[in-house]
């Protein structure tokens, strides 16, 4: 049986799997048992039939209203990576913004750090890319400096994502912690 209040789906930015709630708005469904909420407390209160009864049920139809629009605004944002696809329609740089920050926040975190995180993966290829631009650089002008280098490349290759989903061949001097192996003042974690 399906639910048609939710959606599985996977996060636009770093493609990890999570729910989305699809229903912006009540429906009929939510009316009729704000109507009961608000026929219950008429009951109990007053015990008997009470024009003051519609005020209640003004009251339940917007905390019903209120309570649906901010479980599905709240559910957009990955709670992974800080993408958040409304903010990306309005203004990318603000979305992207809000990623640095959210990435910036979880690696002051060092269990963050162990975690299989995309957002980990993102710094890593961020980081191999800017060092392949920087080595292609530095080939360029040393074939310009001494023209018997012809046809040199670059000797650093883009990492391999392995099977688990880990980058294999990451740099030491990259400034996080990877392998399957962590060295941390004697400690050993597997």
């Amino acid at each position: 049986m399906s639910n048609s209040t939710s959606h599985n789906s996977f996060c636009a930015y770093c493609k990890t799997p999570r729910k989305v709630y699809l229903k912006r708005h009540i429906t009929a469904t939510n009316v009729w048992l704000s109507f009961l909420v608000s026929l219950l407390f008429m009951f109990v209160v007053w015990e008997q039939f009470d024009p003051r009864m519609l005020f209640v049920f003004v009251v339940a139809l917007s905390c019903a209203e209120v309570f649906v629009q901010v479980r599905w605004r709240m559910g957009l944002r990955c709670q992974h990576c800080g993408f958040d696809p409304v903010v990306y329609m309005k203004s990318p740089k603000r979305a992207a913004q809000l990623v640095r920050d959210q990435f910036d926040r979880r690696s002051q975190n060092l269990e963050f750090l162990f975690t299989d995180s995309p957002l980990l993966r993102e710094a890593a290829m961020a980081h191999f890319q800017s060092q392949a631009r920087r080595s292609a650089s530095t080939d360029l002008a040393d074939s310009e400096v001494s023209p018997g280098l012809e046809g040199s490349q670059s000797s650093v290759k883009p990492p391999q994502v392995g099977s688990g989903g880990t980058i294999d061949s990451l740099p030491s001097d990259l400034g996080m912690l990877t392998g399957d192996e962590v060295v941390d003042e004697g400690l050993t974690r597997t």
